[in-house]
């Protein structure tokens, strides 16, 4: 059995990335194929970005076709299983999201701009931004921290191999928490079979198993 949770709001993005967040929703809600790029040398919080994207789509558009592409984390594959094969077509009539690099040289898939319509998803910095979206937060500690504040604002649904993938970006990128953000701390506590992760004024519940990590 799957389980699908919302999550509840109570942080207020920053501006840009609030109102951009609506833009992308209205985007994805436009197309009936969606295809998630990461970067070259994917890390974890490629591989969660990609993973914790596609499932929130998914849990929350049913019907529509959502891939995420490219050769994965090695450890995030183990856990939770390898990325799509896409072919050209496919990818041709697709609305293109590139999530955690700051420039399209960095796609690890060279198609990243043959779909549709193309948006992106960052929080690094001197960034030289690509697509008719762009999400770009550099007080973010993890581009999982931005996906998931999508997440939270735009109330989508997610499932437990979604959340666990976010969860598995923003422990990689923080250096398991050692690092602080700019604006920002994040702060774990551990409940049976539970995280909740604290950023901010934030509180998110997610069913995840934190010594699978």
């Amino acid at each position: 059995m799957q389980f699908f949770y919302t999550l509840g709001c109570v942080k207020i993005l920053k501006i840009g990335v609030l109102s951009m967040s609506k833009e992308l929703i209205k985007k994805i809600k436009k197309y009936d194929s969606i295809v998630i790029f990461g970067h070259l040398n994917p890390d974890g919080d490629c591989y969660g970005s990609e993973v914790g994207l596609k499932e929130a789509i998914k849990a929350t558009f049913p019907k529509k076709n959502v891939y995420a592409v490219g050769s994965g984390f090695k450890p995030g594959v183990d856990l939770y299983g390898e990325l799509d094969k896409v072919d050209d077509e496919i990818i041709s009539k697709s609305l293109c999201i590139g999530v955690d690099f700051n420039t399209i040289s960095r796609s690890e898939d060279s198609r990243l701009t043959n779909g549709l319509d193309l948006c992106m998803i960052d929080h690094h910095i001197k960034s030289e931004p690509f697509g008719s979206v762009q999400i770009i937060d550099n007080d973010a500690i993890a581009c999982c921290e931005i996906i998931t504040n999508i997440i939270i604002k735009e109330k989508l649904k997610l499932t437990t191999l979604g959340a666990s993938a976010l969860y598995l970006g923003i422990v990689t990128d923080s250096g398991r928490f050692q690092y602080n953000p700019k604006q920002s701390n994040l702060v774990v506590s551990y409940e049976p079979k539970q995280t909740s992760i604290l950023n901010k004024s934030a509180l998110i519940k997610v069913h995840v198993i934190p010594n699978d990590l």
